[in-house]
């Protein structure tokens, strides 16, 4: 190959140096000198033609050994980059695995915690109410054996006088005196049992057989009854209670009725004595949230409830069956209430989950007043 550049160098160069004589003087050239250069360049350039094949074959063989292994070596990659994912993908899986079975099992054992507590927390609460009903019913039964004691006591006092002919002494034992002594005596016989009381349940009701009537029907001894007993017992609970529940702040529940929000055209007494449970209720949460520490007060306002008072008022009609189907057809939850679900919302009212409730009626009548 080199001696066919340097056959075409020294060609050119007599090309050139031909060019720049004259006309006459350039083919004064040996044109011998010219076709043996020619002969000589197409001698050597078949075999440098070889060469140059030769060294481009050489390196087509190496690109392509090369690239062979440039190919396993990719291929190699790959499969090393595969079996990598492939163990980091089955480890993230492991991993995923073991992690929701962990958080399974914590879910578990707090759910079983939790409803293990709820268990303990309803068996203790149930253990409180039945010991406090207990101390009440204790209380209330030396409280009523006391109040009929002093009854007894004035009634004798009244009878001696008449029989002595004191009239002025008989007129002042009066059943007002009487019954005013038996909650002065009530409210120390609790607060010897119970010198931290600070919750109270003030439930004053009774029915009589002419509780039904409207008001020409009612008669004034019956209306004095029905007050005397609904609403005075309430006001001297509400006044002889607070006198212990402002020592230490507490709460009191009145017992009114839905027949205290809405009227009856044959409870005339009956919604007399019962509104005005609901307004003295506010008017003593009021007096109360003066109080230094204050004491609460709240009325609640249940329907027909089952038990013997609803019984009574079902036996006036002359027809019970007919008339209980009646007040369960007008009440939208088509029955009667309980006791048990009143004295639910007493012990909400009575508790601290209620401690920024005062002055409020609570309804508990199946939906009867919300028509």
């Amino acid at each position: 190959m080199y001696r066919v550049f340097e056959a075409l160098d020294e060609l050119v160069t007599i090309v050139e140096e031909a060019r720049g004589l004259p006309m006459t003087a350039s083919c004064m050239v040996p044109r011998g000198d010219v076709l043996e250069l020619l002969d000589d360049v197409r001698d050597a350039l078949p075999g440098e033609v070889d060469d140059a094949q030769d060294v481009l074959d050489h390196r087509d063989q190496m690109l392509g050994e090369a690239s062979d292994r440039a190919g396993t070596m990719v291929s190699e990659a790959q499969a090393e980059a595969d079996r990598l994912v492939g163990g980091a993908r089955a480890e993230a899986e492991s991993t995923v695995t073991g992690a929701r079975a962990e958080a399974d099992r914590t879910v578990h054992d707090a759910t079983a915690h939790a409803e293990g507590l709820v268990a303990r927390a309803r068996e203790e609460a149930a253990r409180i109410v039945h010991s406090a009903q207990e101390q009440h019913d204790s209380i209330m039964a030396r409280a009523h054996a006391d109040a009929d004691r002093a009854i007894a006591a004035g009634r004798a006092g009244y009878e001696q006088s008449i029989a002595d002919g004191k009239a002025e002494q008989a007129r002042l034992v009066t059943q007002t005196e009487v019954v005013q002594a038996a909650y002065t005596e009530s409210a120390r016989i609790l607060d010897e049992a119970h010198a931290n009381a600070d919750r109270m349940r003030n439930d004053c009701d009774t029915y009589v057989d002419s509780t039904l009537g409207n008001l020409e029907e009612t008669d004034f001894a019956t209306w004095r009854q029905i007050l005397s007993v609904n609403l005075d017992g309430t006001f001297l609970g509400c006044k002889h209670a607070l006198a212990l529940l402002k020592r230490r702040g507490g709460a009191i529940v009145n017992v009114s009725s839905v027949a205290g929000l809405i009227g009856g055209h044959n409870f005339a007494a009956y919604n007399a004595s019962k509104g005005g449970v609901r307004l003295l209720s506010k008017s003593v949460a009021l007096h109360g949230a003066r109080l230094n520490p204050q004491v609460r007060c709240n009325s609640i306002h249940p329907a027909f409830l089952e038990g013997p008072m609803v019984d009574e008022m079902l036996r006036q009609t002359n027809f019970p069956d007919a008339a209980r189907a009646r007040i369960t057809r007008d009440i939208p939850l088509g029955r009667l209430g309980t006791p048990a679900e009143v004295a639910d919302m007493c012990v909400y009212l009575l508790s601290d989950e209620s401690r920024f409730v005062t002055g409020a009626e609570f309804v508990i009548d199946g939906g009867l007043t919300a028509r």
